[in-house]
């Protein structure tokens, strides 16, 4: 963690070594992404980008955050940027490491981690009420039971077990959020998708791999780039692609007009940007299937279909398996204005792609497309006709002519 006292011993020592010559496209690059990937051989800038990003004016008053995999790491790390940049170790740059840290006054930036939670709270209740409002069970958000402060009196002492759980992800006491737990799909549909998705080699190894059983899909609607030729396998947080869920018969396009009422609700009723929200395949209380009753297998001709009018089986959509949504600790408001749409277009296109894609070449891509479309323009009409004037519902449309414009700005480098 570096604060932002300057010293020349930077300049100095910078001038001699690889990272110098990119200084300045390193800054604007920088100045320009939200997120920025630096691919290089090693000791070309583990301790100079650090201290290239603190120095610059955008970092004013911030701070750096250089996580590190083992404690070792991240003790060098520290003491070598502090000698480079002619300071103290636990002043302008220091390090924190679970129970063990060495951090002073003079790190002038706090951790952003509390204030995301609590963001995280405040906006996981105003989604999930409008949900409610407006009655919508084709998507589900998990209840959100309490926030818990770090310095609260007896929470931690109360939940011992909690408390062993966390330590091995953050430092205990900390600030809590206490939600309902997303149950794992079921043992049917995680068996179909090693089998389908795992590599030969590698495929006996994952179906007895107890890891395995905490099984979330991520469905990416917005990406036909899935592959089953990884090295590696692991259902934790699994991301499916729509070629993928084309190939297992998915009903797509029921989960395209999912996203697209939950993308409405949280745009113009919650009047927020859905910025890094998460879509996740999960279970849920076992749902009882609809059964024919005596009387209307009276009406039927014998040997005729009776079940499911959409003929599926699947595991997926059916039984205990629903859509959810979660992890709401990046939502910011917007207004109800271009501004507010472009903001809304910006939060929508740097997230995972869940969302389907316009100006898209296959068959199932703009079946997406459209279904998506559709549906989001209904519920947001449903929902802007009830207190919102005649200039407000411009603004749906607005949004998705946004994504088209990104998308072929995109197709045009």
């Amino acid at each position: 963690m570096l604060g932002p006292t300057v010293t020349t011993t930077f300049f100095k020592a910078v001038a001699a070594l690889p990272v110098h010559g990119q200084c300045q496209e390193i800054l604007e690059n920088y100045h320009q992404s939200q997120v920025m990937i630096l691919s290089s051989e090693t000791g070309f800038g583990s301790t100079q980008v650090p201290q290239l990003l603190v120095y610059d004016e955008y970092a004013s008053g911030l701070q750096i955050a250089c996580p590190q995999p083992r404690r070792l790491a991240a003790r060098e790390l520290a003491s070598r940027v502090a000698d480079e940049m002619g300071v103290v170790l636990g002043e302008e740059v220091g390090y924190k490491i679970r129970g063990e840290q060495m951090v002073g006054d003079k790190i002038t930036a706090k951790s952003g981690y509390h204030d995301d939670l609590w963001n995280d709270f405040e906006s996981h209740l105003a989604i999930r009420t409008k949900f409610e409002a407006y009655g919508t069970d084709e998507i589900k958000i998990p209840e959100c039971h309490s926030f818990v402060p770090s310095d609260h009196p007896s929470f931690f002492k109360n939940h011992p077990g909690l408390v062993e759980a966390a330590q091995s992800e953050c430092d205990v006491p900390t600030c809590a959020l206490i939600t309902e737990r997303i149950w794992p799909l079921p043992e049917a549909t995680r068996t179909l998708l090693i089998e389908r998705y795992c590599a030969t080699r590698i495929k006996e190894k994952a179906l007895a791999d107890q890891a395995n059983k905490d099984c979330l899909v991520r469905p990416y609607l917005g990406s036909s780039r899935g592959k089953s030729d990884g090295r590696f396998f692991s259902l934790r947080n699994f991301k499916i692609h729509l070629n993928q869920m084309v190939d297992i018969q998915l009903d797509v396009v029921a989960m395209a007009r999912r996203m697209a009422v939950a993308m409405a609700i949280m745009h113009w009723a919650a009047k927020t940007d859905a910025r890094d929200v998460e879509f996740v395949l999960g279970s849920s209380t076992l749902k009882k299937q609809p059964t024919a009753e005596t009387w209307e297998l009276a009406k039927q001709q014998p040997h005729q279909y009776i079940g499911p009018p959409s003929a599926r089986l699947e595991d997926v959509f059916h039984r205990t398996t629903e859509l959810w949504i979660l992890d709401f600790n990046q939502v910011r408001p917007i207004t109800m204005d271009a501004a507010g749409v472009a903001q809304a277009v910006q939060a929508a296109t740097i997230n995972d792609p869940y969302l389907p894609k316009p100006l898209q070449k296959s068959a199932a891509e703009i079946e997406v497309w459209n279904a998506f479309v559709k549906s989001y323009l209904i519920t947001s009409r449903r929902i802007l006709e009830d207190h919102h004037g005649e200039n407000d519902m411009a603004l749906p449309g607005m949004f998705l002519q946004g994504l088209i414009d990104v998308q072929r700005e995109k197709q045009a480098v």
